[in-house]
């Protein structure tokens, strides 16, 4: 197995080149732009793009795959179904752009010469998002253990992420607390000075 990472686009977002070395068949992942210079490496490497695959649907991971859709009109391109529709400033509606786009999700495999391509639904950073596991095990025990770590760990920081959020919610609540207590002490401080501006008067 050989992975190349280049970066690119303005947010210089990694894009990978997964390649089975035994079979030269390889996989485009998260190509989120200038869609020439990643057909340029396909061909230096010269291998047989299988897959063009998606982690999740924002911009800056996706640009390029309407351009490489045209140039490799064969080449299927994989999304969460979640993603494909998306709209706003950060996504890039693939359903509306790229013909016969298809979906993957959690348990789904994906052959790649003699590598398996394992997905994972980790939706968080966005609704679709995944996650591609890429094994190398033949012997299907190990392949069934390594997953089952995986899953524990997936698990695990799943729930370090809710903790995470949960200590945010309470910070926010807190400064919103915070802010209307001195909101109250600006007011108070107010009618005391008006109060005592008055009794100087009189």
């Amino acid at each position: 197995m050989k992975v190349i990472t280049t970066v690119v686009g303005s947010l210089q977002t990694n894009c990978y080149l997964l390649i089975d070395e035994e079979t030269k068949s390889a996989a485009l992942i998260d190509p989120g732009d200038e869609a020439e210079k990643l057909l340029e490496l396909v061909k230096s490497e010269g291998v047989t793009l299988k897959y063009i695959l998606l982690t999740h649907g924002h911009r800056d991971h996706t640009l390029a795959v309407p351009a490489l859709k045209k140039a490799l009109p064969d080449v299927p391109v994989y999304i969460g179904e979640a993603d494909a529709h998306s709209t706003g400033i950060y996504h890039y509606p693939m359903a509306d752009l790229v013909p016969d786009l298809k979906y993957y999700g959690e348990g789904d495999t994906l052959p790649l010469g003699s590598l398996t391509i394992k997905v994972l639904a980790t939706p968080g950073h966005t609704l679709g998002g995944v996650t591609l596991l890429v094994c190398l095990l033949t012997n299907h025990y190990q392949q069934s253990r390594v997953m089952a770590i995986l899953q524990v760990k997936l698990e695990e920081l799943a729930r370090q992420v809710d903790k995470h959020n949960s200590v945010i919610e309470r910070t926010y609540r807190l400064e919103e607390s915070v802010a209307l207590h001195e909101e109250k002490i600006k007011v108070a401080n107010h009618r005391i000075d008006d109060l005592e501006r008055g009794g100087e008067t009189a």
